[in-house]
Order: C-alpha cells, then structure tokens, then sequence
C-alpha cells in the first residue's frame, strides 16, 4: 500500500535534494560570478599596461629648408647609473667636451665621471630637416647585443622612448623585415626627434623633453623659460590637460647672439642656450652663453694657441678682449671660421661695439625712489605738523 503521506525520512530526504540543487546552482552562480570579475580585471590590467607601456612618436617640425642643418638637444634620463663616457658613446657625441659643455661640466671632467640614476643629461647631435621634420644626421647607430629582446626594447629601455620601435625599423628597412627579429651585432640608425626652425622670429635650440609624471604644461614652460602657447603651437596644439608622462615635447630653447657670420663653418652649430659652452673652430676658440646678457662671450683656447691661426682684431686685440670708453664697451669678437688653402683654416674676428651703463649715471629707476622717499617725508612732516596744531 503507498502511503497517503510521505514519511519523515523521504520527506527529508526530498528537502536535502532540493537544498543540494539550490547550493549547487550557488556555487555555479558565484563561479560565474567571479569569472566575470576575474575577465573584467584582465581586461583592465590589459589597458592598464598597454597606458602605461604606450610610446609616443615625435615628430618635429622642421620647415627652415631642405637639408637645413643645425645642433640638436636631447633631455636624456638617466635609466640606470652611468657615466659620461657611456653617454657619449651611446649617443655617438662627437667628443667628450661636446656633452660636457652642453650640460656645463668643466672641460677637466673625465669620461668616467659618475652619473647618478635619473639624473637629467643634455645630449648634443648633429640635425638636418627633410619633409618638413627633423630627425639626427646619422648618428647615433647602436649595435644589437644579445640581451636586447626587440626594437621595443631597445626604443623603449635604451634610449629613454626618443623613438618607438616603428620608427626605428622605418628608419632601417632596408636591414629590418620582421619587427619581431633583430639579430645581435646588426646596426641600427636611432632617428632622434630634432628641429632647426626659429620661432617667432628668433633662432632656437630645440630640446627633446621627455614629461615626467605629475609634469604640467605651465611648470615646463617657465622651467625652460618659455611659454605655454608657444609650447603647444610647437608641439601640435594638444589640451593641456592630456599631457602625459613619458610624452616628447619640442621645447625651444633661447640662444645667445654671436657675430658669427653665416658663411662661418660652425654657423648653423653654435646656438647654445644659457648655462652651456662649446669648443669650436677645430678646438681653437671656446665660446659660452652668458645667462645673464644672452651674449655668446668666445675667447682663444690657450692650450691650442701653437697650433691655431692667430687672428687678431684692429689694436692687435686677442678674440675675446674689451675695452671700455665712457659709454661704450668694444670687443674683439669671434666671427667664425673658414677652410684655407694656405693655412687649413682660418679664424675670423670682428670688433663689436655697444652701449653700456655711463659710470657717472644713476642707476635705472632710482629717481622715482628718491621721488617716493622724499613724497614720504613731505607726508609725514605734513602730518607732524598738523598733531602740533
């Protein structure tokens, strides 16, 4: 006979059933759950570290002319301690004093000078415009060691993301089929971003900043002595508020004035920004920036004066000599040099005269003070006279 009701043990064993169903549909519901959740912050990270990793490419403006030539600065940080003959022959500078003098280093600094770990050093390179961009003339060319796991690498860890790993196959197409295999001993040209134009006018030294995180558009501007719609117009108008960390910024650089003629061969090579010098006319004249008039000051390099042409100014005045007569300064200045036949080369000079400050005269501004002064004293002896009364 079936019973009319269930008994107890099959009553409970139907309600265990439907409690197993129900955990067991739970823990599908919270396995699904936490896939989702696991699928969401993959994806996350994914863009995250594609942000993070993004490299950006600098292209410089560059429309002076074509093949212009000019010296290019790069703002080199320092991924790992070093020194400054590392840099030098990562960069391939010239020479030694090149890179010292664009950082302000004294000549007696040897190649095996520490450099700090995200120390900021000024690379110089030599620069030449060609469809209207900029990029470094052949140098520098860097050899793939066998720890190098890409173009990527190389761009992104060697040299600071001046390029992208694009770029630099672009640049050597001709070696490179397939981005993904480089071979070790293969030579790659690094085209770093550069530019000879002048802006609004004045001749410029073009810097290849790299925007460190927490950077502004203003702080940069008025670090490097320029300003802010400058900044964008050169650097394709972007919002300010998208600037970002590890973005490379064309930042134009104020140089000193000269008398170096245009026909000089270091012409379109001495436009040094304050706080900088640079050896020219084959090591013969040393020339600095003067910060404070913005006035390229050149003198004879003593240590090679045997084996320099002895150019001398009217007066038998040395490059780099002045003499003052009441309100004017006049200075035997450097104006270049030039290919000779008979001596290899020669060294121009040229005397320049300006208006300086008459000894006999106040300074600028000093008689409105003693205006205000003696405004004060009328006041307060008005106001003296008046408690008397």
């Amino acid at each position: 006979m079936v019973p009319l009701f269930p008994t107890r043990n099959a009553f409970c064993r139907e309600r265990e059933r439907e409690r197993a169903g129900k955990n067991q549909e739970e823990r599908r519901e919270k396995a699904r759950m936490r896939c989702l959740a696991s699928i969401r912050c993959l994806s996350l990270l994914l863009l995250l570290s594609l942000f993070l990793s993004a490299s950006f490419a600098a292209n410089f403006t560059c429309n002076v002319g074509p093949n212009a030539t000019c010296r290019g600065l790069a703002g080199y940080v320092v991924p790992n301690a070093t020194t400054y003959g590392r840099i030098r022959s990562l960069f391939q500078v010239d020479t030694l004093a090149s890179l010292l003098g664009a950082n302000n280093k004294s000549l007696s600094t040897p190649a095996t000078q520490a450099v700090p770990v995200n120390s900021t050093v000024f690379v110089p390179f030599p620069c030449r415009c060609a469809n209207g961009t900029g990029k470094s003339d052949g140098v520098p060319v860097y050899t793939v060691t066998a720890n190098d796991s890409g173009l990527d690498a190389i761009a992104r860890h060697t040299f600071d993301q001046f390029v992208t790993y694009q770029e630099i196959a672009e640049a050597n197409k001709d070696k490179i089929t397939n981005v993904d295999i480089i071979t070790p001993g293969e030579e790659l040209y690094i085209p770093l971003p550069c530019s000879c134009d002048p802006v609004q006018g004045k001749e410029v030294a073009h810097l290849a900043h790299i925007v460190a995180a927490g950077s502004s558009v203003s702080e940069i501007a008025e670090e490097f002595g320029t300003d802010v719609n400058t900044l964008l117009q050169l650097n394709g108008n972007f919002e300010p508020s998208k600037l970002q960390a590890g973005q490379i910024l064309d930042v134009p650089l104020t140089v000193c004035s000269s008398s170096i003629v245009s026909t000089s061969l270091d012409y379109d090579s001495m436009r040094l920004p304050r706080n900088s010098y640079a050896l020219t006319a084959k090591d013969c004249v040393l020339c600095s920036c003067n910060a404070d008039t913005y006035q390229l000051d050149c003198k004879l390099n003593q240590s090679r004066s045997s084996a320099c042409p002895a150019e001398r100014c009217a007066g038998d005045r040395q490059i780099g000599n002045a003499s003052t007569s009441g309100c004017e300064i006049t200075t035997c200045d450097y104006a270049g040099y030039t290919n000779s036949s008979a001596n290899g080369f020669d060294i121009l000079a040229a005397i320049t005269t300006n208006k300086t400050m008459c000894n006999n005269s106040p300074p600028a501004g000093m008689g409105l003070k003693v205006s205000k002064w003696a405004g004060l004293l009328i006041l307060l002896h008005m106001a003296l006279g008046s408690c008397v009364l």
